[in-house]
């Protein structure tokens, strides 16, 4: 009986703890100007840094250049690359615009610690859920059999 209550208290802990969002910086956006821009929203609460993309370089990651511009969002807040009217292109992040030149760009993020992501922490519930049925299912079937196994053995 202590087994189950420790396994339950584990389960709820880890529930009731969540999944935290990772404040690892990470690539959210990638634009040239050249090309279709993009406007999305800010996925998490964080620092939002916009980098210029070397033309030889894939990402902003794991360059060590100082960002164009910086700015805290929070959650669904705008975010990206627009053309205006006069077909300048800008990036946008929340209400702020910054002109760019011909280039590759980056929106980096990185999110604010303590967040709890709803997605991971809903695949562990559904993944505890499942093991606890399939343990209390073997449970079950483990009770209510016979001392022996059929195949000669008396048990453990």
């Amino acid at each position: 009986m202590f087994r189950i209550a420790v396994i339950a208290m584990t389960c709820a802990s880890l529930v009731l703890a969540g999944c935290h969002v990772s404040t690892a910086p990470s690539t959210v956006l990638q634009a040239t100007t050249a090309e279709r821009l993009t406007m999305t929203t800010s996925p998490w609460i964080g620092e939002f840094r916009l980098y210029a993309v070397p033309p030889s370089a894939k990402d902003a990651l794991g360059k060590d250049g100082k960002p164009i511009t910086s700015i805290h969002l929070v959650k669904g807040q705008p975010l990206g690359f627009r053309q205006r009217q006069d077909n300048s292109v800008v990036a946008v992040a929340g209400d702020q615009e910054t002109p760019l030149a011909d280039g590759k760009y980056a929106w980096v993020m990185q999110p604010d610690a303590g967040q709890i992501d709803p997605v991971k922490t809903t695949i562990l519930v559904v993944v505890i859920t499942v093991v606890v049925i399939v343990g209390v299912a073997i449970a079950v079937v483990a009770a209510e059999a016979p001392h022996g196994d059929g195949w000669g053995f008396s048990g453990f």
